[in-house]
């Protein structure tokens, strides 16, 4: 029981050691989170983990800081790279391999085979590297989403293989 506790407060000191390396990086950014403002966020912090089902706050719990630590409208893509550099919360790794996938989909002309094939290749290791990301809902649905875009690639490609038999 007690490594349990030494674990929590080992958690616990890691997600605000983290949390202070948030405020320090936007702090260098000129980004001035006052202490109100940083409450706040802690606060948010810990009922997004609480409403996912967690009695304490994980890494990934951190994400939500992004929506509440910044102050011009302007500055919402900094503080949102810089949480996800210092968090990595598996949703933004999520959010990145999706759009790694649509980046593959926009840049292949499924109507040419050799492409369509590559695109399989790329998109497989992808679903790869989903598969070792933590399960939440979030990363969920984006695995789901890609396997669909997988399928119709793979659909194509053997489409355009069948064609090229004939």
């Amino acid at each position: 029981m007690s490594l349990r506790i030494v674990d929590r407060e080992t958690n616990a000191a890691r997600q605000k050691e983290k949390f202070e390396k948030i405020l320090g990086e936007l702090e260098r950014e000129s980004i001035h989170i006052d202490d109100r403002r940083q409450r706040r966020s802690v606060f948010a912090v810990q009922a997004y983990a609480a409403l996912c089902g967690s009695r304490e706050v994980a890494t990934d719990d951190l994400e939500i800081a992004q929506h509440c630590l910044w102050v011009e409208h302007g500055q919402q893509q900094t503080v949102a790279h810089i949480v996800a550099r210092i968090a990595e919360p598996v949703g933004m790794q999520a959010h990145r391999l999706q759009m790694t996938a649509e980046a593959i989909l926009k840049a292949t002309d499924t109507h040419r085979f050799t492409e369509a094939l590559k695109a399989v290749t790329k998109l497989t290791k992808l679903d790869e590297l989903f598969g070792r990301l933590k399960r939440t809902i979030r990363v969920t649905q984006a695995h789901e989403q890609l396997k669909v875009q997988l399928r119709r690639m793979r659909q194509a490609s053997s489409h355009l293989n069948d064609s090229d038999d004939e």
